[in-house]
Parts: C-alpha cells; structure tokens; sequence
C-alpha cells in the first residue's frame, strides 16, 4: 500500500470517528454529568455487592452441601 492510500485510509478513519462521536453527543439520552453519575452509582452498587457476598461465612447458608461444621 502507498503512502497516499494510508493516509487516505487514516484520514477517513478519523473522520468517520469524528463523525461518530457527534453523532453520539446528538442523541444521547442524558446529559454527560447524568450518565457519568449513573455510571458511578452502579459501580458503587456493585461493588458493595461483591464485597457483601466476600464478607458472607458460606457455610452459614442454607444449603451449603460441604459444610465442615456440624450442627
């Protein structure tokens, strides 16, 4: 490929990202502030979650087939 064809190909490739990103910005649903609060919010959420269940002795569930403490 020439040196013409790449920058060719690297242009419209800019473009086309340019392009996209307004287009994006556009029709967005929300504001950026919103999404990224909503963002946030959920990773937060989710985290607390995980570190939920980490915390959680598994042989205290119901259910648990190989609990080493019996009863």
């Amino acid at each position: 490929m020439t040196l013409d064809k790449t920058i060719k190909y690297a242009g419209l490739a800019i473009a086309g990202g340019a392009i996209g990103a307004a287009i994006g910005i556009l029709v967005a649903p929300a504001s950026g502030a919103e999404t990224r609060r909503k963002i946030s919010d959920r990773i937060e959420s989710e985290r607390n979650e995980f570190l939920k269940k980490m915390r959680r002795d598994p042989r205290s569930e119901d259910g648990y087939p190989y609990s080493v403490i019996s009863a």
